[in-house]
C-alpha cells in the first residue's frame, strides 16, 4: 500500500491506520487489511470526464467534490 495513495486512503478510511502512517511505513498492513482495501476498491466504479481545459476540469472537479462527497476526497 506504500505506493498507492488510494489504497492508503481507502485504509484510513476504515480505520485500519492513517495514509501518512503506511507511506511512512511506521505501520504496515496486515494481509486482511490490505484484502478488505482491495476488495472495496473492486467494488468501486471509476470513470472519468474529458475536459477541453485545465481551468474546465478544475471547475468539474470542485462541482463533483460539493455534490457526490467522495468518502476518499477532502472538500
Amino acid at each position: 500500500m506504500t505506493n498507492s495513495a488510494i489504497r492508503r486512503n481507502a485504509a484510513s478510511l476504515f480505520g485500519i491506520a492513517s495514509a501518512a502512517d503506511i507511506k511512512a511505513r511506521r505501520y504496515m498492513p496486515t494481509s486482511e487489511d490490505a484484502e478488505r482495501v482491495s476488495s472495496w476498491i473492486r467494488s468501486c466504479q471509476i470513470a472519468w470526464i474529458e475536459c477541453d481545459a485545465p481551468e474546465a476540469a478544475a471547475a468539474l472537479e470542485t462541482q463533483v467534490k460539493l455534490e457526490e462527497k467522495p468518502p476518499l476526497t477532502k472538500v
